[in-house]
């Protein structure tokens, strides 16, 4: 794995030693980036990003969870999560390039202890959880876990045809992500 500054290096393994603390022999690394989960809970997970930090010092944190993909993006749609973030104390609600839904915090890694990281890991993980079936609900989509079971159920259900049924699967490009499979032909939309 490269990382892009020495600080960014030491606070990842800092990161992912308090990690295996935690949860034991579980292995939390992507390979070729410097993320760390996913951490299940119930519907929903929360992974962590360390970046490096401005000006080549020290090491952003970013704890994130996808909520939702596939959502209709509307006027409702943005009032209720700017509604949810005015009631967060940890983490807001972010729609990215993709149009999927995240629950996002950031830290700078003075800020950081590893009860810090555990609490805010385990604060957006639940955040997601809490949000992730009313949006479906209200605003289509799916849920982290309905993605997540899918990728899993595509590796071995094929249509009569020889080709997979439309669902997130394993980036063809080799790249430790999801890609969107239209049914057809590999979309666009990705998902980590």
């Amino acid at each position: 794995m490269q990382f892009d500054t020495e600080d960014q290096r030491e606070w990842y393994e800092r990161i992912k030693a308090w990690m295996a603390d935690e949860y034991g022999d579980v292995d939390l690394t992507q390979p070729d980036e410097p993320v760390l989960g996913p951490i299940g809970h119930d519907s929903a997970s929360a992974s962590i990003i360390v970046a490096p930090g401005g000006g080549g010092e020290g090491a952003l944190i970013s704890i994130f969870s996808w909520v939702v993909t596939g959502a209709e993006p509307s006027k409702e749609l943005f009032e209720y999560l700017l509604r949810a973030n005015a009631n967060r104390a940890v983490g807001a609600f972010h729609i990215d390039e993709n149009n999927d839904i995240l629950l996002r915090h950031v830290l700078l890694d003075d800020q950081l202890t590893k009860d810090v990281l555990m609490g805010i890991l385990t604060v957006v993980a639940k955040g997601a959880d809490e949000h992730d079936d009313e949006i479906v609900k209200r605003f289509g989509g799916r849920r982290y876990e309905d993605r997540v079971a899918a990728a899993r159920a595509s590796e071995s259900s094929q249509t009569v045809a020889g080709s997979p049924e439309a669902g997130w699967y394993k980036d063809p490009q080799g790249v430790s992500r999801l890609r969107w499979w239209d049914g057809n032909r590999w979309t666009e939309h990705t998902a980590e």
